[in-house]
C-alpha cells in the first residue's frame, strides 16, 4: 500500500499512537500473503505487534532526543514544529539528521499550543544552521501539487469532503541533508532518466533503450539507482484500506 516504502511512523502523545492506521495496514498485507501461499501460514497477533513495533514509535520531544538507527530518505513532519519550543528543538533534531530529505511544515497563526509561530525565512534559518540545505525549487513543486490536487477536488476515502492539503500547499519547506543524502544506500534519490533518445522525447535509463546500437554503447543503470516507480493501484489499495479502517470500527488516525 506505500509503494515500496519501508516506513515508520513516530507519534508524540498516545492518542495518536494508539490511532494509527500501521497496525492496520501489517494484518491486511499478512493476511495477503498467507491468502498467495507466499506466507508461512497465519500470522499470529506476537508476530503482528512484533512488526507494529519497529514500525510505530511514541515518543514525547520534551523529554529528550530520539535516536534512530538507520538513515531514511525521507522525513515527513506535519503539523508537529509550531507545537515543540525551540529549547527542545534539538530532541527532534537528532531524527532529522537522519534523513536525506525534510518535508516540514509550520504554522503563522496561532492554535493549541502553539508555541513557535514564525515565517519561513525564520524556519530556513534554523534548519539552514544545522547543516540543511533549503530547497525552493522543490518546496514550490510539492506546494503546487497540493494546490492541483485541491484544485481538482479528489474525494478523500471517508466523509463528504476533498482531498486538501492546507498545511502541506501553505507552508510545507523541502530540505536536503547531504550527509545522508550523499550515502549510496540513498543513490536512487534524485533519479531521473539520463540517456537521450531524441528531441522532443523523455530520456530514458541507460540500458533501457530501444536502439540496439546505443543500449551496445552506454553502460545500464543498475536498479538501486534508479526511482520507485508510482503505482496507482497501490494507491487505490491505500484507500481502500482507509476505508475498511473506518467501516468496521477500526481506529484510524
Amino acid at each position: 500500500f506505500l509503494q515500496g516504502v519501508d516506513a515508520m511512523c513516530v507519534e508524540g502523545s498516545y492518542d495518536a499512537h494508539s490511532r494509527n492506521l500501521l497496525p492496520d495496514l501489517v494484518r491486511k498485507k499478512g493476511k495477503e500473503q498467507d491468502g498467495k501461499g507466499k506466507g508461512k501460514g497465519k500470522i499470529s497477533e506476537e508476530e503482528i505487534e512484533v512488526e507494529v513495533s519497529k514500525r510505530l514509535v511514541q515518543h514525547d520531544f520534551s523529554m529528550g532526543p530520539w535516536w534512530p538507527e538507520d538513515t531514511v530518505d525521507a522525513v515527513w513532519c506535519v503539523e508537529l514544529l509550531e507545537h515543540v519550543g525551540r529549547n527542545y528543538m534539538r530532541n527532534y533534531l537528532t531524527a532529522f539528521k537522519k534523513s536525506a530529505l525534510l518535508f516540514v511544515t509550520h504554522s503563522n497563526w496561532g492554535g493549541w499550543h502553539h508555541t513557535e509561530v514564525h515565517n519561513d525565512l525564520w524556519w530556513r534559518s534554523k534548519l539552514e544552521s544545522h547543516g540543511f540545505i533549503y530547497s525552493e525549487a522543490y518546496t514550490e513543486k510539492v506546494r503546487s501539487i497540493a494546490g492541483v490536487e485541491r484544485g481538482e477536488k479528489k474525494r478523500f476515502p471517508v466523509g463528504d469532503v476533498n482531498y486538501a492539503a492546507t498545511r502541506v500547499e501553505g507552508t510545507m519547506m523541502v530540505f536536503i541533508n547531504p550527509l545522508v543524502a550523499s550515502r549510496p544506500e540513498h543513490a536512487h534519490l534524485f533519479a531521473e532518466p539520463g540517456c537521450f533518445v531524441d528531441y522532443g522525447q523523455p530520456n530514458v535509463h541507460c540500458g533501457e533503450e530501444k536502439n540496439l546500437k546505443a543500449r551496445a554503447l552506454n553502460s545500464p543503470i543498475p536498479e538501486e539507482y534508479k526511482y520507485m516507480p508510482y503505482k496507482e493501484e497501490q494507491h487505490l489499495a491505500w484507500e481502500q484500506c482507509v476505508k475498511d479502517s473506518v467501516n468496521t470500527g477500526d481506529k484510524a488516525h
